[in-house]
């Protein structure tokens, strides 16, 4: 599957891209070049764990914590570009709810 590499890296490049300038949380695009998403939360009333319980138990997409203010996503071959545009609007749709802001 080295061959799909490149969609990989593409639709991780995408989401990034599709949640800059979400209130909430910090995401620089432009060092995104693998598979994984690396994010951090700047709103003071949200955590990672709470935002990976709230995006989990509303809209079924998974994130891994790697901090109290740091989670990342990674694509792998069963994410469709239209998968990342639906967690892009998951994540916003929490952000909202928990920050009250949009994109």
């Amino acid at each position: 599957n080295i061959h799909r590499l490149a969609e990989l890296n593409a639709n991780a490049k995408l989401l990034a891209k599709l949640l800059v300038g979400a209130q909430g949380i910090k995401i620089e695009p432009q060092f995104v070049e693998t598979d994984i998403i690396v994010c951090e939360i700047t709103a003071s009333n949200l955590t990672a764990i709470s935002f990976r319980d709230e995006l989990l138990s509303k809209h079924q997409v998974r994130v891994s914590i790697i901090g109290q203010k740091h989670f990342r996503m990674c694509t792998n071959l069963e994410v469709s570009t239209e998968n990342i545009y639906e967690a892009a609007a998951s994540i916003n749709d929490v952000l909202i709810q928990t920050v009250g802001t949009t994109i």
